[in-house]
């Protein structure tokens, strides 16, 4: 699912509450842990609890920010204020509207497992009526936003320095969180974002990290009638979608149908560090008039189904590592 708008109606209530995203000292420690992954339809999961609430199958979403559950499935450890807020998914197209409050998040090791690693009480959430997230009972009913534009992201309140990083691994079935050493990392070719303000969205319960324009991930795509040959556009990878060119207007020369299915062929790489990587989009690819993200190119998931991709929050480095089939 695409970053998008976030509204608030009405502030009543406050907490005081603050992560710094770092060490209590200047010692840097290096450290993961690794928290098993599954599907659904074309999605990626995980087994999370919220406030102490029931295991619950929880979209990884590397395209939004926020951590967002249905109400059933929320436990007793939290605190609900009376903050009405509207998360927009989907380009501008997905509102789901919801009441805001903060509590912890454990990431499980199965939908009957232990929990593996615990956050902080402070984690923002948006708590919406049942069947708002997803209405099929076998399917999720939380989202976990994992974009690295904001403060509010559940991530940022694991502790030190399980908060720093993490590294999608879809072809393992695992989502790592920790700081990564240069050897570790040595094999992923990555490219460097440029450093944002962050997002807080008025919230006052929010970490105090670098923020990254991951919207502007420096992607070329060769596009079939495209006059120029090929063009570098600004792009997401995003975790919970499939792929959609965003603009408003749309080029000309784009063919498209009445039902926004792009028909032009489409090829993608992207230049890293350690030279050209292939982007796997997804089939069909899609094309909206939509200026909603600011004119981008939304990568999809399908690059996951290929690649080890890493999110550094601490330095704001994208990487990729082709996964052995």
């Amino acid at each position: 699912m695409r970053y998008t708008n976030f509204v608030v109606f009405a502030f009543m209530g406050f907490i005081s509450a603050c992560n710094n995203g770092s060490s209590s000292n200047n010692a840097v420690s290096y450290a993961s842990v690794t928290i098993p992954t599954t599907t659904y339809a074309s999605k990626f999961a995980i087994y999370s609890s919220v406030g102490g609430g029931p295991a619950t199958l929880t979209e990884i979403d590397t395209g939004s920010d926020f951590l967002l559950i249905e109400s059933s499935y929320v436990g007793s450890n939290i605190l609900m204020t009376n903050e009405s807020i509207t998360y927009t998914y989907d380009h501008g197209t997905n509102p789901r509207s919801g009441f805001l409050g903060y509590t912890n998040l454990s990431l499980l090791n199965g939908e009957s497992g232990a929990s593996i690693i615990t956050t902080s009480n402070q984690v923002p959430v948006i708590v919406v009526a049942d069947g708002v997230v997803n209405p099929n009972p076998r399917q999720n009913h939380a989202i976990l936003g994992l974009r690295m534009d904001s403060n509010v992201s559940a991530k940022l309140f694991l502790p030190y320095p399980y908060n720093q990083s993490f590294i999608l691994d879809i072809p393992s079935s695992s989502i790592k969180f920790g700081n990564f050493s240069e050897s570790e990392l040595a094999s992923f070719g990555t490219v460097q974002l440029t450093e944002s303000s962050c997002n807080s969205y008025g919230v006052t319960s929010a970490a105090t990290n670098p923020c990254w324009n991951d919207m502007a991930i420096p992607v070329n795509y060769t596009i079939s009638g495209d006059p120029s040959g090929s063009s570098i556009y600004n792009s997401l990878f995003d975790s919970g979608a499939s792929s959609s060119f965003q603009f408003s207007p749309l080029q000309s020369w784009l063919n498209v149908t009445p039902n926004d299915v792009l028909l032009n062929q489409v090829n993608a790489n992207l230049s890293t560090s350690l030279g050209i990587y292939q982007i796997y989009l997804t089939d069909p690819i899609s094309a909206y008039d939509s200026d909603y993200n600011g004119g981008i190119v939304n990568v999809g998931n399908n690059i996951f189904n290929y690649y080890q991709v890493l999110f550094s929050q601490q330095n704001g480095k994208v990487g990729l590592l082709l996964s052995p089939k």
